[in-house]
Parts: structure tokens; sequence; C-alpha cells
């Protein structure tokens, strides 16, 4: 986008937002990038390292813990620069400008060996991976690419060593937005989060020292961030809660699973790893 674009009065767009970018539409304006334009969703870095992501989507989109929801997207392309803060994001010739709030998921366990028990009832089906060489993978948010994602990770998590000595193996690890390496530590991190288990701490020290900025895509490590703070996508808080009793466990995980081409389905390995192994 030129300097004439950022200077132009740019049409004003309201949405609903997440609660987790209020740092980068609070501070002075900067400068960002967009990093990614797909058909219901503009992904662009900020160059903030505890927001690397905000995320402008409509309504049809995987709703990000760093998502603005707007009623149709502004006509940008990819490196486009895009001006963040004072109180809005100006993306090509659209000002989008937060309207009304909302709080990404965070869900958390009330009985995490009721949780256990009810994760036994569906493991073999978390563990079945046969669906991500099926191929039904689409382009778009939290999707990878099937014919390719799964071998390579079932490989890695075959070694049956810690989750915490894995991570420099599973991050960046398949193709896609989201590497289903990454999917795989996003669930195991929010599930540790979600029942209150010390080693949420290490695991996440481990994933931030191996600079997933550097070893992944820019959407696949901000959704790693969020995770370990414990936010997620919906889907995944959806799934917990019905380990915890609180929604039809079936449907939930198909809900999860459906999330993309296999992301849905390496969140909740993710989260058996996770909750199989707590402590």
């Amino acid at each position: 986008m030129s300097a004439m674009g950022l200077l132009a009065t740019p049409t004003q767009v309201l949405a609903a937002a997440s609660t987790a970018i209020v740092g980068v539409l609070d501070r002075p304006a900067r400068i960002g990038r967009v990093v990614a334009v797909l058909p219901v969703a503009v992904h662009i870095a900020t160059g903030d390292p505890d927001l690397p992501l905000v995320c402008v989507a409509t309504a049809d989109a995987v709703r990000l813990p760093c998502s603005l929801v707007v009623r149709a997207l502004p006509p940008v392309a990819v490196d486009d620069r895009v001006e963040l803060g004072g109180g809005r994001i100006v993306v090509g010739d659209v000002e989008v400008r937060p309207s009304r709030w909302w709080q990404p998921s965070k869900p958390r366990l009330r009985d995490v060996d009721e949780a256990r028990r009810r994760l036994k009832m569906v493991a073999p089906d978390i563990e079945d991976l046969r669906e991500w060489t099926s191929g039904r993978a689409e382009p778009g948010p939290m999707s990878t690419d099937g014919d390719l994602a799964g071998e390579p990770v079932r490989a890695v998590l075959a070694s049956g060593a810690p989750l915490a000595e894995l991570v420099p193996e599973l991050l960046g690890l398949g193709p896609g937005l989201t590497p289903a390496g990454d999917d795989v530590l996003a669930g195991a991190l929010v599930a540790l989060r979600t029942a209150a288990d010390p080693a949420a701490d290490t695991l996440a020290a481990t994933v931030e020292a191996a600079d997933p900025a550097t070893r992944t895509t820019t959407l696949s490590a901000a959704l790693l961030t969020h995770a370990t703070r414990g936010e997620c996508v919906p889907e995944l808080a959806g799934f917990l809660d019905a380990l915890d009793g609180r929604a039809d466990l079936t449907n939930a995980l198909a809900r999860l699973r459906a999330v993309g081409g296999t992301s849905g389905s390496a969140l909740a390995v993710g989260v058996r790893l996770a909750l199989g192994t707590a402590t």
C-alpha cells in the first residue's frame, strides 16, 4: 500500500474485537504488514512479541483469540502495510474500529480426574490419525495439507518421550498455516493450563525458548503465544468443556476435528498427551 493510501481518509468499518488485542490498539500507531489473505481472513503481523498477529476475519472464519470480526474483508494484498494503534487498524482504505468486545476462549477444568476418565472414552478416536492422510484439507485459517501432515508428527510422537523434549522436533513440523506439530503443542499447552498443571510452565518456557517466530509460520507462532496463556479457538474450549461434563463429548470432538484440514485432530492429540501425563 502506498504512503498516499495511509494518508487518505479511510472508510470506517465496525468490528467485534477480542480483548486480547487491546494492547495493540491502545498504543501509539505503528506499521504492521499483511502476511496472509484468505477468503475469510486477513492476517497482519504486528511486530509485537506479546501479540505477533492480528486477524481481521468474517464470521465464517475460525475465531482466533486475536480476531476482529467484520461483515466483509477489506481489499488488501500480502505485504501491504497496515497502521495499528490509536484505537484502530487501517487496512488498505478501510479503518477497522472495535464497536464491542469479546473475551477469547480460556477454558478451565473443574474436575481433572473426571476429565481424564472421559478422555479415555474418546482416546481411540483421537489416536486414530488415519484421517490425517485423507487429503480433506482445504486452504484457510487453521488448515494444513492432509496428505502430508500426519506421518511426520506420528513418527515423532512414537518415541514416547516427554512432550517438552519433543518441542524442537515438533515445532514447525508439517505444511500449512498451522503445522500439525505446532497444533499438538498448542493443544497440550491449553490443556495443561486448563488443568492448572505446573507442567504448563515448563512446556511454555520450552516452546518460547525454541523461538517459534523463526521456526514456523507467523500465524502458528501467534497461536502458540496465545496457547501459553491458555487462550484457544472456541472448538478446543468446547472439547475441554465436554471433558468437564458440560457438553456432549462426541459432538464436541467432532466439531474440534472439523477445524481446518488436520488442525483440530492435532489439537485433540495434544490434549490427550497433556491430560494423559498431567500430575
